[in-house]
C-alpha cells in the first residue's frame, strides 16, 4: 500500500499540471483586460474558449495512453511499454 509521501509524490505534480492552464488563461485575461481593447478580450474569450472546448474532446485518448503505458511499467512489460509509448508518439 503506498505511504501518504508516495500518494503526494504523484499528485502534487498532477494538481499543477491540472491548474496551470486555468492560471495562465487568467493572466492572459488579466493583461487583455488592462491594456487592450474590448474587442480584443471579446475575440480572446471567443476564441479560448473554442480551441479549449475542441482540444477537450481528445483528451480521454491522453487518459488512455497513459493509462495503458502506466500497467506497462507496473507489470515491467518494457516491450509493450516501448510500443505503446512509439504508438502514441506517431498517431498525435
Amino acid at each position: 500500500m503506498p505511504s501518504l509521501i508516495e500518494i503526494l509524490q504523484v499528485s502534487v505534480p498532477a494538481i499543477i499540471l491540472n491548474a496551470a492552464p486555468t492560471a495562465t488563461s487568467m493572466i492572459q485575461t488579466s493583461l487583455l483586460g488592462n491594456h487592450a481593447s474590448t474587442a480584443a478580450l471579446a475575440a480572446f474569450g471567443a476564441v479560448a474558449t473554442t480551441a479549449g472546448t475542441l482540444l477537450s474532446v481528445f483528451n480521454f485518448l491522453t487518459d488512455g495512453v497513459a493509462a495503458k503505458v502506466g500497467w506497462s511499467v507496473g507489470q515491467r512489460d518494457w516491450a509493450s511499454f516501448a510500443a505503446r509509448v512509439r504508438m502514441a508518439i506517431t498517431w498525435y
